[in-house]
């Protein structure tokens, strides 16, 4: 993308953590990439994918740093070194997984607050194309996002506007 003449540029740089399997890999990729990933996971040497793309949205150009991070426990230690650096972590469970959405209370939120104080959350609940299965209710997660005093958005790796609104909206002013 070309740099628009004018414009201001925003650097965000974003975490998407939780459990694995919950999406985070196509999630990432169709914001990076204009498509999802076609079922990789973040394991093995690619504990943290790193991803670029720039975007406009009114009269801002975003350059986007956008990690997702392999969601297995024995990884944690290294991921969490890495989380100073970033100013939003994106929170990701999958609707249809009611173990992945207690994980992000019980694990995955303390861990960032301990070692990131200053980073904003969003709550992303994935995989809206299979809500037929779904076991975590939208309340739920509207309950826990205003107990992180976070936005909630749903999305599918095929729907991401509102998470791409959410990325932004931090930096309007």
């Amino acid at each position: 993308m070309s740099r628009m003449a004018g414009a201001d540029v925003v650097v965000v740089k974003a975490m998407l953590v939780g459990d694995s399997n919950v999406g985070k890999t196509s999630l990432t990729d169709s914001i990076c990439r204009n498509r999802p990933n076609k079922g990789v996971s973040t394991t093995g040497v690619d504990v943290i994918n790193f991803r670029y793309t720039t975007f406009s949205n009114g009269p801002k150009e975003y350059h986007l740093y956008l990690s997702d991070v392999s969601g297995l426990q024995r990884h944690r230690d290294f991921i969490s070194s890495n989380y100073a650096w970033y100013n939003q972590m994106i929170l990701v469970f999958d609707i249809c997984s009611l173990d992945s959405f207690e994980s992000l209370e019980k694990n995955w939120v303390p861990d960032v607050q301990k070692l990131n104080s200053t980073c904003k959350f969003v709550l992303v609940g994935n995989k809206t194309d299979l809500m037929r299965y779904r076991t975590v209710s939208k309340e739920q997660a509207l309950e826990f996002a205003q107990k992180l005093d976070c936005a909630y958005v749903e999305v599918n790796s095929h729907f991401i506007d509102p998470l791409i609104d959410q990325m932004t909206i931090f930096n309007k002013d």
